[in-house]
């Protein structure tokens, strides 16, 4: 793909070349086949009077470059102004080749866009093609030589097994040249590899010409997963009091996972900032590190506690459905596997299911549906930060737990890693 763009580009400098040079006469070549003609490049349109000369290269189906000098007529004398080149792709060396190039087309020129258009899957089915001419060729090869094995004519046999021998081994390196091109054009399509030509004045500011992919500005991603853990707080600690000792916490055990839905980004500013939201469940297990039991149907709630129990799981779970809204920022949404991310926003939920757990040797195991004295609605603060492939999250309500006076005073927080990333 890198030898098929510098040929494109060196198409441009053609032309920029033809305007000053004086033209010599082509000395006449022998006609190719049908099947090996190649594209021809249709001659640029008349300009237009009061309009710039503009010229169309074409090259098939899948390559079309457009030279436009604007101030050639309303400027003829115009003395050679200075531009400012830049290129922005995946591969440096490509890059400054392409720098280069294009410098070179725009010698002695004032006032240039140039737009440059490749159809990807076009150039792939010409490759495709082409190496089915050359499997066809080595197979006529191949039959005339085997033929000329058969055939004991002397030394001009043996000088033409020779020339066909030559002609084999040059379209295997042909073929091979074409499956090595046909892999870098189907590695660029999976990435969704771009290239950006911005050509402009260096002192003076004048319209920019690009070659980029429209690049949406909604984005919607479905089924994302989160996990963590799942912990609480008193009063900005995470150390209890004395009086709530009994709630400690197992954090080993204490996990939380939550399931995304949808996400949905909306493009505020050139994608860079955006609005986040979404829709998504909330799974949170708390697990004790005390041998303590919430009684159910208790107004406030009720805590026993019974140290003759060896609970190997003992834990309360509760399910939310909570819509986040953030405002997100992103360092480089084209290629989202290198770029910087940070949300920050809020969310609402809703309390739709909690039960408490309770495992062990003694009694078994034992499970409990009741709400207690759980707040049904929630709100909180909910936070995003990551690199790349790697994000976290963290979520944070400054509302109890537990419904003011049926309850402890506690403030529930989770934080954890992105798996399934948006």
């Amino acid at each position: 793909m890198k030898n098929l763009l510098i040929a494109i580009l060196m198409f441009v400098s053609l032309f920029a070349g033809a305007q000053n040079a004086p033209k010599t006469p082509v000395p006449p070549q022998a006609p190719l086949p049908p099947d090996a003609a190649q594209p021809v490049l249709p001659p640029a349109p008349p300009a237009q009077p009061g309009q710039p000369d503009t010229t169309t290269i074409k090259i098939g189906k899948s390559i079309q470059i457009k030279v436009v000098d604007k101030d050639k007529k309303e400027k003829p004398d115009a003395e050679e102004q200075t531009y400012r080149i830049d290129v922005e792709t995946d591969n440096d060396e490509l890059g400054e080749e392409i720098e280069r190039a294009v410098r070179e087309a725009l010698q002695g020129l004032n006032n240039v866009e140039v737009e440059l258009d490749i159809d990807h899957k076009e150039i792939a089915r010409q490759m495709q093609r082409a190496q089915e001419e050359i499997g066809r060729a080595q197979k006529e090869l191949a039959e005339q030589m085997r033929r000329l094995n058969e055939d004991e004519q002397g030394r001009q046999n043996e000088e033409a097994k020779r020339e066909l021998e030559n002609a084999r081994r040059e379209l295997e390196d042909a073929q091979r040249e074409i499956e090595q091109e046909m892999r870098e054009l189907q590695r660029e399509m999976e990435d969704d590899k771009q290239i950006q030509i911005n050509i402009g004045k260096e002192k003076h500011e004048m319209p920019e010409a690009k070659a980029q992919h429209k690049f949406p500005r909604i984005k919607t991603r479905w089924v994302l997963f989160d996990m963590g853990v799942s912990t609480y707080m008193n009063n900005g600690s995470f150390n209890m009091p004395l009086e709530l000792e009994n709630f400690d916490q197992r954090y080993g055990r204490s996990l939380n996972y939550q399931l995304h839905v949808f996400r949905q980004r909306v493009g505020l500013v050139k994608n860079n900032v955006n609005l986040l939201y979404g829709l998504g469940f909330d799974f949170s297990n708390y697990s004790f590190e005390n041998p303590i039991t919430l009684l159910k149907n208790s107004n406030p709630l009720e805590v026993t506690i019974d140290n003759a129990i060896d609970y190997k799981k003992n834990k309360l779970v509760t399910t939310a459905l909570n819509i986040p809204l953030m405002l997100n920022f992103e360092t480089n949404p084209r290629r989202p596997g290198k770029s910087f991310r940070l949300s920050a926003g809020v969310y609402g939920g809703l309390l739709i299911g909690s039960h408490t757990r309770q495992k062990s040797e003694e009694l078994g195991n034992n499970k409990e549906r009741d709400d207690y004295n759980l707040n049904k609605l929630r709100y909180g603060f909910v936070g995003q930060i990551g690199v790349g492939p790697i994000n976290f999250y963290a979520n944070y309500s400054p509302q109890s737990l537990f419904r003011d006076g049926r309850g402890p005073d506690l403030q529930p927080f989770n934080v954890g890693l992105s798996i399934i990333p948006f």
